[in-house]
């Protein structure tokens, strides 16, 4: 319920990145924008992200636009009217770049997402993570496992045997591309350059910002990103 998390909904915002080209997903998006493909709802898929954070009362919405910016932007102001805020890309400057347009309060909060990216999980509990750790930046990690079906053998640099491990199980996180980062990680974000969010957060742990992780499991999340991934979550709606 939202009343559990009253005190953590104000100076949280949140912005969905749709500025590509969506060229991964191959013709798809050749006539459709590709934040205007339906979902298995039939709706475009920026307007149920839009939806989801509405649906947790998080009224200061952000849209990243640059590729198809009116078209997308015509959709978007059709439902929503004037609620949203628009950030204009005039190159397409990497993946989280136009952040930095941003003017973020000193204590604020903004949850980063990619209009590819389906998320069912409370995004609060992510802000209440991130407050709780005084991170500044928190990746949302999905936690996957790398099943091994052969036995690995540990080796020295002399090509001694240290060790085997029958069929060993790794568990490994996953980047989803979403992230919480307060006004600190965005004002390191360079101007007038390219810049995409591995590399935020490498520079982000080189200038020791707390940079943390939120672990979820995979099936919290869904990339519908490429056309394979799109076809299959409308074939199998996950």
């Amino acid at each position: 319920k939202i009343s559990r998390f009253k005190n953590q909904i104000l100076n949280f915002s949140a912005i969905i990145m749709a500025g590509g080209y969506g060229s991964r997903m191959g013709n798809l998006a050749i006539k459709t924008p590709k934040p205007l493909l339906k979902d298995i709802d039939k709706q475009p898929i920026i307007l149920n992200t839009i939806q989801f954070f509405k649906n947790y009362q998080i009224n200061k919405i952000y849209v990243s636009l640059f590729h198809e910016k009116e078209v997308i932007k015509k959709k978007i102001k059709q439902r929503f009217k004037n609620e949203i805020n628009f950030v204009y890309e005039k190159t397409k400057s990497g993946s989280i770049a136009a952040i930095r347009n941003l003017n973020l309060k000193n204590n604020e909060n903004l949850l980063v997402i990619n209009c590819d990216t389906i998320l069912k999980f409370n995004p609060y509990i992510v802000n209440i993570h991130h407050k709780k750790l005084n991170n500044d930046l928190t990746i949302v990690c999905s936690i996957d496992e790398i099943n091994y079906n052969y036995g690995l053998v540990n080796v020295n640099k002399k090509s001694e045997v240290m060790s085997l491990i029958e069929k060993p199980i790794n568990e490994v996180f996953i980047n989803t591309g979403c992230y919480i980062l307060n006004k600190k990680i965005a004002k390191i974000i360079p101007k007038n350059k390219k810049f995409d969010a591995d590399e935020l957060i490498n520079l982000a742990v080189k200038k020791n910002f707390k940079v943390g992780v939120f672990p979820i499991y995979k099936e919290m999340w869904t990339d519908i990103g490429t056309e394979v991934k799109y076809k299959d979550y409308l074939k199998y709606g996950k």
